[in-house]
């Protein structure tokens, strides 16, 4: 019988589980609980498929984001798989075919893949975002000094400080969006375990870890080196890396100061599909937290869009029909315009607009 790609039904979900936990020799129930622990996202994947069988799959996810008070939509690739039998069938491209003509004639305004780069920039996916990474040792512990007011709890469903840790996220500059009755689930993304923060008995923030790295960590006030610190003594951990979004100012602040040594990296794939609401909304949060020139240029986006954007006042992006005075081709955009490289290689006439904060955290992955 020929293999057919198709799109899998919710009864299907058991069968694509199991098939993606063999591909990864991992539990994807433990990996992805917001996902795999639910009936309802059988529908959700593509798969290549032979009496029965399946021989390949990619998962399509949607979400949203919001940037100061902009939403944008996004899809989200994850669980992208071949089984060792059908590996050189060509079964992977036909199913990431299919996952990339739902997206591409889908009205969200980015997506997000991780994954090799080379492989998947064949789709219109190259590296981006910005995220920055400290990394303590044990020997950076005393420098800092140890506060032994700070205690963590972990915590579960049903925990009433469940509570806590939504609205602190309702209440970030940018959140992806996250319902609060799947919250627990979502903040168990790549198995990690959550953590509430107390202070003098006083609920201070969260962290989300697993093992030695801290995914996310948000506190009420700035207080991040002691408690990482505090964080490493009571889980007897000799050298931690912590993520840190490139909008958490107080805390890149604070540990840039403490940390032995830290990166700004890139941190997966993403593909910009609406390119002048993207930047507007980005734009305006930049605007927010430093001063921006104001100017007007335009800008295209080779086979993509031309755009004029105009910052003063008020910021305004759209396109345009006008001859370009600067122009990309869809993977130099995202490195210069969403990228650390940008803030050396873009443009000098829009350096002090560019490059704008993109970024997705482990647990809003997939």
């Amino acid at each position: 019988m020929a293999v057919e790609i198709k799109w899998a039904k919710d009864s299907e979900t058991g069968k694509i589980v199991r098939f993606i936990n063999d591909a990864f020799e991992l539990d994807f129930k433990k990996a992805v609980p917001k996902f795999y622990t639910n009936t309802n996202y059988g529908k959700n994947h593509v798969i290549a498929e032979e009496d029965g069988e399946i021989l390949a799959c990619a998962g399509v996810f949607d979400n949203e984001v919001m940037v100061l008070n902009t939403a944008l939509s996004l899809k989200i690739i994850g669980s992208v798989s071949v089984s060792k039998k059908a590996r050189g069938m060509g079964l992977m491209k036909k199913v990431m075919d299919e996952a990339s003509k739902k997206i591409d004639n889908s009205d969200c305004d980015f997506a997000v893949l991780c994954g090799d780069r080379q492989r998947y920039e064949y789709y219109g996916y190259t590296v981006g975002g910005q995220m920055y990474e400290f990394n303590f040792f044990e020997r950076n512990i005393p420098h800092i000094g140890i506060d032994g007011d700070i205690k963590f709890k972990i915590i579960d469903k049903g925990n009433i400080d469940v509570y806590k840790i939504n609205q602190m996220h309702n209440e970030k500059i940018i959140r992806y969006l996250r319902r609060e009755s799947d919250l627990i689930d979502i903040l168990h993304t790549g198995d990690n375990t959550i953590f509430t923060v107390y202070h003098k008995n006083i609920y201070v923030g969260y962290i989300i870890a697993k093992e030695n790295k801290i995914n996310e960590m948000y506190l009420l006030k700035s207080m991040y080196s002691k408690v990482i610190a505090a964080y490493m003594v009571a889980m007897n951990i000799k050298n931690i890396f912590v993520n840190i979004t490139p909008v958490q100012f107080d805390a890149i602040k604070e540990c840039s100061l403490t940390a032995q040594r830290y990166v700004l990296k890139d941190i997966c794939n993403f593909k910009i599909l609406n390119y002048p609401k993207v930047i507007a909304a980005f734009l305006e949060l930049k605007k927010r937290c430093q001063k921006l020139d104001k100017g007007s240029i335009v800008l295209s986006i080779k086979d993509k869009c031309t755009m004029q954007i105009k910052v003063g006042e008020v910021i305004e992006v759209k396109e345009v029909k006008k001859k370009a005075d600067i122009e990309y081709t869809e993977f130099e955009a995202i490195q210069m315009l969403f990228s650390s490289a940008g803030f050396f290689c873009v443009d000098e006439r829009i350096r002090n607009w560019f490059p704008l904060p993109l970024f997705v955290e482990v647990c809003d992955n997939a």
